[in-house]
């Protein structure tokens, strides 16, 4: 009964585990910011591509393998200069539509 009394039950709940909980949650973050920063430059990408590089898109970053390189925020900022009219050539409306009716 002495030795029972000495060692406390820990009932699955160890200490070690709780750091690498931690580091999964930084990792999982900073997964999650690569993926949308990603997702946003591939955006920008092909919109700057269904436009052809128009020069109204502004002055790329750089051009890397015959393509003109965009920040990745370029695109709000394309919205907010040409409006609705970047949405309507893309048809973004009937897509979102069409999505609705998928689901």
């Amino acid at each position: 009964m002495c030795a029972l009394s000495q060692s406390a039950p820990e009932y699955g709940l160890g200490t070690g585990e709780k750091k690498s909980s931690r580091t999964l949650r930084w990792l999982y973050l900073i997964f999650m910011l690569l993926l949308g920063l990603a997702s946003m430059s591939l955006a920008t990408q092909r919109i700057a591509l269904h436009f052809g590089y128009h020069a109204a898109l502004g002055q790329p970053l750089g051009s890397a393998f015959s393509n003109h390189w965009y920040v990745p925020w370029s695109v709000f900022h394309w919205q907010v200069a040409f409006g609705p009219e970047l949405g309507a050539h893309l048809r973004l409306p009937e897509i979102a539509g069409a999505m609705r009716y998928a689901l």
